[in-house]
């Protein structure tokens, strides 16, 4: 969508569709006082960020329903706009029908996204508030929404503004020494630089090693469970979800395909999924099942190795190494239930209590790593890869300047890419392509 379409108005239900108490439809652009005489009992000119209660009349005065309209006059709203928000009864039709009626006023549908897209080029929010804005909404743990708040709140904005400043004022330095060749005086610039690069790479590495976590806190844990035919894997799975999902039989093979659900370990959304047992058979329907679960094994993220035999160890032709094993029916060979170690988990499933369960669920949500605390936390993989690309460009200068420290113009060409990056992090610089991206995610409405 070209930013040049942000000259009309716009409108869209804000609230999530169906019946409700309250629906809000929100109008956001320069002609909002169209909608003005539709409220005949709201003061003109409206009072600011005050409600007001109203009828909501059509074209011909037929009254369509009760209404509290909010009026937030530019540039003190949400999008930088006039904005004005209607909270209607939450019936669906009537929404319809009162967006059908502000076409008629040449009010358009908003895209997905749009009011915050328009936030964002009016100032209101950086790039990464915006996409923080996202994050809110759909975010599966509360740790994944503290997270989130803490980036509306400019966190990230707030960290990287100042790193690039400091790489600006670094490369102007590097580019005096280049244009006027301090360097034949005597002076050098290395010394500054070197110190100057430590610096940046000391401020952006908690962000970039973050990376992995926020993936897994916003994108979510792959946690399979793989073994033998008849071994417990879906006892296993039923009692880390709590409820009967997957059917158990004393008959090696009755999982013949993958089964998922989605839980919490720790602060993480996980997909827990059930495998076929792996062995060698004819059964065609099975053999496709076992080689689903070798490509979900690869796949995971924790991957967890389930046997009745204590001694036996995971085979060979595993793509991947085991994370955790777990040693169940300890009952028949006379182990004691509960973590041996980091690695390795005893258990009885069909017998042993919640209490067990409760411990290895917490056991493997403290392997896939702790987010308390953490405050130099990314939301997209937009900003992940934006802040690994800069610090790319600061470890090349780095090296530059340790192997020439005279050949600066190609030091000055990496702090440009890190400096250029920074910038497309923040919104600073960004083309449509990207704008388009980062909102088509949004929903309608917001």
């Amino acid at each position: 969508m070209s930013s040049s379409a942000f000259t009309d108005t716009i409108a869209a239900v804000a609230t999530p569709p169906g019946l409700g108490g309250v629906a809000i439809v929100r109008v956001s652009g320069p002609e909002v006082a169209r909608v003005f005489p539709l409220l005949p009992k709201l003061p003109d000119p409206p009072p600011p960020r005050t409600a007001c209660f109203t009828p909501l009349v059509d074209d011909a005065g037929e009254v369509l329903d009760e209404i509290l309209a909010l009026y937030f006059p530019a540039p003190r709203s949400y999008t930088g706009e006039d904005v004005l928000e209607l909270h209607l009864h939450g019936n669906p039709h009537l929404c319809a029908e009162v967006l059908s009626l502000l076409a008629t006023l040449d009010i358009r549908p908003a895209q997905p996204g749009e009011f915050t897209r328009r936030a964002f080029l009016n100032g209101r929010l950086d790039l990464t508030q915006a996409e923080a804005v996202e994050k809110i909404i759909h975010a599966p743990t509360r740790e994944g929404r503290r997270a989130a708040v803490r980036l509306l709140d400019g966190g990230l904005g707030e960290a990287i503004g100042p790193v690039r400043e400091a790489l600006i004022d670094l490369l102007a330095q590097v580019e005096a020494h280049i244009d006027f060749e301090v360097e034949e005086s005597g002076e050098s610039v290395a010394p500054q630089l070197e110190e100057g690069l430590k610096t940046l790479l000391h401020a952006l590495d908690p962000w970039v090693a973050s990376r992995r976590t926020a993936e897994r806190l916003f994108g979510g844990v792959r946690v399979v469970l793989a073994g033998r035919p008849n071994v417990g894997k879906s006892s296993l799975f039923n009692r880390l979800l709590g409820e009967e999902r997957a059917i158990v039989t004393a008959i090696a093979g009755t999982t013949r395909d993958l089964i998922d659900r989605d839980v919490h370990l720790g602060p993480y959304p996980v997909r827990l999924i059930d495998t076929a047992g792996l062995r060698q058979t004819e059964d065609v329907i099975e053999a496709e099942g076992v080689g689903r679960s070798r490509r979900s094994a690869a796949q995971a993220d924790l991957l967890l190795w389930v046997s009745d035999d204590p001694d036996e160890a995971p085979p060979e032709d595993l793509t991947r190494p085991c994370d955790v094993r777990i040693d169940n029916k300890r009952d028949a060979w006379g182990g004691t239930s509960g973590w041996q170690g980091e690695h390795r988990f005893v258990c009885a499933a069909k017998s042993d209590p919640d209490e067990v369960f409760e411990a290895l669920r917490a056991g493997l949500g403290h392997l896939l790593g702790d987010v308390g605390g953490e405050e130099s936390l990314t939301a997209t993989a937009r900003q992940g890869q934006a802040l690994a690309e800069a610090r790319q460009h600061l470890l090349a200068a780095q090296t530059l300047l340790r192997d020439d420290p005279d050949d600066l113009e190609l030091i000055a060409e990496e702090l440009h890419g890190a400096a250029h990056r920074l910038a497309e992090l923040l919104g600073e610089i960004h083309g449509e392509d990207v704008l388009d991206r980062v909102f088509s995610s949004f929903c309608i409405g917001k």
